[in-house]
């Protein structure tokens, strides 16, 4: 059997096991197979639910389980590293049927791969804050911002943030409406920010090495720009800044 297809019939449970599988008798030894199969699939579950914990509060630990499973077996590890396993996780929820009714779970899911990257991320050197508040204000639509590799935003349909924290404290009433959120990560553990939605075109252009005059002028319109400064400073998160050269 190729390494590929026995790789396949370990993460699934529809495939039979390898043949000329042998216990120590010399006989075949096929629920050897099995038990394996069984170990490392649970192990990738348990993966799962510790990186997704919210989803998994949810749905339930069963249906969870369940879930998993089926995505395990559509997309299993790629790399030796477990860190981040379930990047396609929110995509692959958007699509699964039987979560149908819980529209708002993937983004959930969203929400809490991007705590997990931000967690892992590559540590980078911020600057200090006393040198942002030198700029002007006329000057910030000038200013190219380069942000910690850290940094994620969410943009959602779904009151994502309230989910998130309401599933975290014990629950609570939500109200409908679309949220968008910023993760952070000032020193060890990441920090997740309610945000107005209108940052998110921003700070992805930033990201995209843009200027603020480089936006649609409707994009930064009415935007508290020293309120969002201020929350990146806090968070670590920018690294570096260089103003846009006279003329261009």
């Amino acid at each position: 059997m190729r390494q590929a297809d026995w790789a396949r019939a370990l993460l699934t449970g529809d495939e039979p096991a390898p043949q000329g599988l042998l216990g120590p008798s010399g006989q075949p030894a096929p629920w050897r197979f099995e038990i394996c199969r069984n170990g490392v699939v649970a192990g990738l579950v348990d993966v799962l639910a510790q990186g997704f914990p919210v989803v998994r509060g949810l749905v339930g630990e069963a249906f969870f389980a369940a879930m998993a499973r089926e995505f395990i077996a559509a997309h299993p590890p790629k790399t030796r590293s477990m860190a981040l396993y379930g990047d396609e996780f929110a995509g692959f929820l958007q699509g699964f049927a039987p979560l149908a009714a819980l529209q708002y779970v993937p983004d959930v899911a969203r929400l809490e791969q991007g705590l997990r990257l931000s967690y892992h991320a590559a540590d980078a050197p911020a600057m200090p804050e006393g040198a942002l508040i030198e700029i002007a204000d006329h000057l910030w639509p000038l200013q190219r911002l380069t942000l910690a590799p850290a940094v994620q935003v969410i943009a959602s349909d779904w009151p994502i943030h309230a989910i998130w924290q309401g599933a975290r404290a014990g629950g609570g009433p939500v109200r409908p409406g679309g949220q968008s959120v910023l993760i952070l990560r000032p020193v060890f553990d990441p920090v997740v920010y309610l945000i107005p939605a209108e940052w998110v075109a921003i700070i992805a252009g930033w990201r995209a090495g843009q200027c603020l005059s480089d936006l649609d002028a409707d994009a930064v319109q009415g935007v508290e720009l020293a309120a969002l400064v201020a929350i990146l400073a806090r968070g670590q998160a920018i690294t570096a800044i260089s103003a846009l050269p006279s003329g261009g």
